[in-house]
């Protein structure tokens, strides 16, 4: 699916090269103006962290001292890079890896829990499921990991998290916490609640502010960042719509 930032910076390459060949033609001056235009207000403004805004704080950051009995830690894969992995030993990272925090603190405040990595397809020699067993290896965690799945998006993630409690008999039994990006909660809880799984959601990774949505302006405008979280916080709403579009959940919003 081209993602809208992707869609925009097509338009102006294309038209920049087309103005150079046909500098007298309306439309293409037109293109050129309309995508050069939307790219500075993307960039100057903090439209993107407010398009980020209501999706990262859909769900409250899950507390140490909250009463919860959380007996498994759903980790939904995303923020390793499996084509920087060279080695078994190497576990490299994206901007993501808050993922793996999150869930190393719940399973330190929940020393019960178990842990269930919901994996992406395999594409890499070396993939995110290495990458996942090793960083919780080195973190002592290998007794409580469960790797599941092979899902190539989160509708997948949640059949496949759906399939692994349905065999354990565990889904309406137990407490799940399911870990993912604080911007990408919302579709993951759509996932699940549509195929059947109820979960304690624990948000992480956020980058817009979650202390008010007029005061982004300051901190989070006039920077390159913008067009990284424009593109996430776009594909995050144009997938929220498909998925509903398409009948793969049951509402717009959890």
């Amino acid at each position: 699916m081209l993602n809208p930032l992707d869609f925009l910076l097509l338009l102006f390459s294309g038209s920049a090269l087309l103005l150079k060949l046909a500098p007298r033609v309306a439309t293409v001056r037109r293109s050129f103006g309309v995508a050069t235009t939307l790219l500075i207000v993307i960039y100057v403004t903090p439209l993107a962290a407010w398009l980020a805004w209501p999706l990262e704080n859909a769900f409250p950051q899950l507390s140490a001292i909250e009463d919860k009995n959380i007996q498994y830690v759903v980790h939904i894969s995303g923020a390793e890079r499996p084509t920087l992995a060279t080695s078994k030993a190497a576990a490299p990272l994206n901007d993501q890896h808050a993922r793996y925090l999150e869930a190393m603190r719940l399973l330190t405040l929940y020393p019960k829990a178990k842990l269930v990595f919901a994996a992406g397809r395999e594409r890499f020699a070396f993939d995110d499921r290495d990458i996942a067993k090793e960083l919780y290896a080195r973190a002592g965690l290998s007794s409580r990991l469960t790797v599941i799945g092979a899902a190539a998006n989160t509708w997948g993630n949640a059949n496949d998290i759906n399939d692994y409690f349905d065999t354990q008999d565990l889904a309406q039994h137990k407490e799940i916490a399911v870990v993912t990006s604080a911007m990408h909660m919302p579709r993951t809880i759509l996932s699940l609640k549509s195929v059947g799984v109820d979960v304690i959601p624990a948000p992480a990774a956020p980058i817009s502010p979650r202390t008010g949505f007029w005061q982004s302006w300051n901190a989070y405008s006039a920077r390159l960042d913008n067009f990284l979280v424009f593109k996430r916080a776009t594909h995050e709403w144009l997938g929220i719509l498909y998925y509903r579009t398409v009948g793969r959940t049951k509402a717009l919003w959890p």
